[in-house]
């Protein structure tokens, strides 16, 4: 019998927190650092977006200094960025395109976002990582690079 009333007082608890909670927005955050290591195809100090899964298709890439603890890279809205490279996806927007990516560079991360402006939910690469995005798979809008 005790354990039921712990399991109630419990579910009260629950229920009150949830409650209090209601209404607040919380972008979820995928941590796609699941894979580290570097595939070879994004270059030193840069971050790379892919058309396909697995760092595969056409790529986006684009430059930052990881030698300059200062150097952030923002991109707010990537409706006017396209795939450069041959392959699958060549020539699209990035903006909703993008399956994968990647940022090579010592500590350094990657944030791509949901929405515009960097909103939304987020995918994180951290550390010379690279993975599959997937709260943004097909829905990227903006983007954030830096190093700490």
């Amino acid at each position: 019998m005790k354990v039921k009333g712990a399991v109630a007082a419990g579910a009260t608890l629950l229920a009150a927190f949830l409650g209090a909670t209601q209404g607040t927005a919380v972008a979820d955050t995928h941590n796609s650092s699941d894979t580290y290591g570097h595939t070879g195809r994004c270059a030193s100090s840069h971050v790379c977006l892919y058309y396909n899964s697995g760092q595969s298709g056409a790529k986006f890439t684009r430059y930052y200094d990881d030698n300059n603890v200062q150097t952030t890279l923002k991109i707010p809205d990537l409706a006017g960025y396209y795939f450069d490279s041959s392959g699958a996806g060549a020539g699209q927007v990035v903006k909703n395109n993008a399956a994968s990516g990647e940022i090579y560079g010592l500590h350094c991360s990657m944030w791509v976002y949901y929405n515009s402006n960097y909103g939304g939910n987020v995918d994180y690469f951290g550390d010379s990582s690279y993975g599959q995005l997937w709260y943004t798979y097909n829905e990227n809008a903006s983007l954030k690079a830096g190093c700490p």
